[in-house]
């Protein structure tokens, strides 16, 4: 290990035992996601103390206002958007066309997430997700599912992914403001598919040529690097000048559970940038239907 890995490592874990304030967690966050292998344990261990200390900064009351607001709209942000099952809208007409171009992909709808059970999930900062059986097994399978994600439109009107955010801007001020101003929820179809190795990122690229053919003849597609901790190694589609991501992911890390001889690939489909390819028509992200911060 060399001492520059060491250094930021100790960081870390000055915070967790001595605590510090937010600017400085932010900021070996953002260090620390440079590392590979990422250090998730100490990672999680701090993120659990901002969590409780977030908790502890605001009264009972406000905290109990805010988490009523979530709790009310948590079908807002689990749930396909009615327009992303309206065949005669554009987003539900894209959805239906990219699923006719993909017959080897089968649904696998997403279990509903108990809002209290996620909560949990998200102060103890443990992963919801659970091994589907076939990947267990090993078996080759290829399947879809439909559902939202985050992302966040800047005050340039480009529109980046939670983690791409985070890489983006480099002060903890920075990034609540950008949360605050530009908070959006995007219908996604999620694909993930399982081969025996190797499967590589120049297979994911030919599967999203192969779809954007077929949804989108004619459209202008490109392809940049995108580095997010989850994945091996990564991609960014764009579709023409629109805006959104068409698609971002690639080779997802080993997971444990996983036999070693074989690769598992997850993209996601952002289905407003698919629909306004598709459609010509601008077709906007929702935004929160509340405000979740204040100022």
């Amino acid at each position: 290990m060399d001492e520059q890995r060491e250094e930021v490592l100790r960081q870390p874990q000055d915070l967790i035992d001595k605590g510090g304030d937010s600017d400085a967690v932010y900021k070996v966050m953002r260090e620390a996601l440079d590392l590979r292998p990422i250090p998730h344990d100490l990672l999680r261990t701090l993120l659990q103390r901002r969590v409780k200390a977030g908790h502890e900064a605001v009264s009972p009351e406000e905290s109990a206002r805010k988490e009523d607001l979530v709790r009310r709209h948590w079908d807002e942000f689990t749930r396909p958007s009615p327009r992303a099952m309206d065949v005669q809208h554009p987003v539900g007409a894209t959805a239906n066309a990219i699923k006719a171009a993909l017959p080897e992909f089968q649904e696998r709808p997403v279990p509903h997430l108990d809002f209290e059970a996620v909560k949990r999930w998200v102060r103890e900062q443990r992963e919801p997700a659970s091994l589907p059986p076939e990947f267990a097994e090993g078996r080759s399978l290829s399947y879809w599912r439909a559902g939202r994600g985050l992302l966040f439109q800047d005050e340039d009107g480009s529109v980046y992914t939670p983690f791409e955010l985070l890489r983006k801007k480099a002060s903890r001020q920075d990034m609540e403001t950008a949360w605050r101003r530009g908070f959006r929820i995007s219908d996604v179809l999620t694909l993930s598919w399982l081969r025996p190795k190797p499967l590589e990122l120049h297979d994911v690229e030919a599967l999203l040529r192969r779809l954007a053919e077929a949804v989108l003849p004619g459209t202008p597609i490109s392809f940049a690097p995108y580095d997010e901790p989850q994945y091996r190694s990564a991609l960014r589609m764009q579709l023409g000048d629109v805006p959104i991501p068409g698609a971002t992911g690639g080779i997802l890390n080993p997971w444990p559970g996983l036999p070693n001889d074989v690769d598992l690939a997850n993209v996601r489909l952002y289905l407003e940038s698919w629909a306004w390819a598709r459609s010509g028509q601008a077709i906007s992200l929702a935004e929160l239907p509340f405000p979740l911060f204040d100022g």
